[in-house]
């Protein structure tokens, strides 16, 4: 995940890493689990649409548990960045030196709130079959996080609202959609960029 601290994602995303960044959260490797903290583990990476390398740290994602639990992937994590290695550095070395522990919930808050002019988000999604099939598929949202989830959000709602054979019950939102639906309706989003390498 590419979560620039120029995004304007607001006080939600704020208010999430405050409250768990000093919480240990599960991530899944051949069906085992391992609990972690946020920013740690440091993986290189490098976006489809940045020149540099950079570090991504350990993130806690609801999709883990889901794809995990819901559609039996035995091995799930995440990591994120925030724009540039030197933020990352910070909030890795915060986290060994214990300092979320001991910060308070409003100064925590002030920390991860990203109040920019805007930046872009970028998901690196990769996926490796049990045949050892790798692919990589890479979207980038232009407006940022904020709209990112806007967008989706009503996607779902309107997918609830007009399909009639859809039966009553609990859905996660890739569950709403037949194979390829949901890509297609992200990417007539003109903010919304993906791409698929096999």
């Amino acid at each position: 995940i590419y979560y620039s601290m120029r995004d304007k994602a607001g006080a939600s995303a704020a208010d999430f890493m405050a409250q768990n960044a000093a919480q240990k959260f599960p991530i899944y490797s051949q069906g085992k689990t391992k609990y972690v903290r946020h920013f740690e583990g440091g993986i290189k990476h490098r976006f489809a649409f940045s020149k540099s390398v950079l570090t991504l740290y350990h993130f806690d994602a609801p999709d883990n548990y889901v794809l995990h639990h819901v559609e039996q992937i035995p091995t799930v994590s995440s990591a994120i960045t925030y724009g540039d290695n030197l933020s990352g550095l910070l909030l890795n070395l915060m986290q060994k030196l214990y300092v979320f522990d001991i910060l308070p919930m409003s100064i925590r808050k002030k920390l991860f709130y990203a109040n920019g002019t805007g930046d872009k988000t970028a998901f690196d999604i990769q996926i490796k079959s049990k045949t050892g099939k790798s692919i990589k598929i890479s979207l980038i949202n232009e407006k940022g996080q904020a709209n990112l989830t806007a967008f989706s959000t009503v996607m779902h709602i309107e997918k609830l609202i007009s399909d009639k054979e859809l039966l009553p019950g609990v859905y996660f939102g890739h569950q709403l959609y037949s194979k390829g639906a949901f890509s297609t309706a992200l990417s007539q989003n003109e903010n919304i960029s993906i791409n698929i390498d096999q």
